[in-house]
């Protein structure tokens, strides 16, 4: 399992005077070295923010579910990942589906950055929301398959259009020698 720690992250770091803004998802795209979309599968507690009624942790596993750039494993163990220095660190809920730009640069000066986006669930706090397809195409690539067919089960092939006439005329000609057989074995 991969866990998330960059910069160090220690629980404690970000202060009540120190609140910058989480940094742009969108702006993140294009510098960060490892782009990761999945779905929250679990919370854990002994992070910044304990899960609670509203179940969000700052500890949780992401089930990857694509991978943009870079590489990741299936799921990520994330643990109080910071977005800047000086800003919150992630936090997500079980159910919650996020995209990750980590280990990118913003700002001025040039300060190392991770962010996050929200595609499906509610943010912790006012996030980014964004689709699976606009990341993909911000990223100047084809959008993935997003079928819901289960991985390994067969799927029927697909006729085109005017496959379906010729799976029509053939079935006709089968019924027709058919009958035809049965008209010459009574004879």
């Amino acid at each position: 399992m991969f866990t998330a720690a960059l910069f160090g992250s220690q629980p404690g770091l970000v202060t009540a005077d120190c609140d910058g803004p989480i940094p742009s998802f969108r702006d993140a795209l294009s510098t960060a070295k490892r782009i990761v979309i999945g779905d929250v599968v679990a919370v854990h507690g002994g992070g910044q923010v304990e899960p609670g009624p509203g179940g969000r942790s700052t500890r949780f596993t992401l089930r990857v579910r694509f991978v943009a750039r870079g590489s990741a494993l299936a799921e990520m163990v994330i643990r109080d990942l910071p977005t800047q220095p000086c800003a919150p660190i992630v936090e997500a809920r079980i159910g919650d589906r996020i995209a990750l730009a980590l280990d990118a640069t913003d700002y001025s000066p040039p300060t190392q950055v991770n962010s996050v986006a929200w595609i499906e669930g509610a943010p912790p706090w006012e996030v980014e929301t964004i689709t699976v397809a606009e990341i993909f195409r911000l990223l100047g690539q084809a959008v993935p398959d997003t079928s819901t067919a289960t991985p390994g089960a067969s799927t029927p092939p697909s006729l085109p259009a005017d496959g379906w006439l010729l799976a029509a005329a053939l079935v006709g000609m089968l019924v027709g020698w058919w009958r035809t057989g049965r008209r010459a074995s009574r004879s």
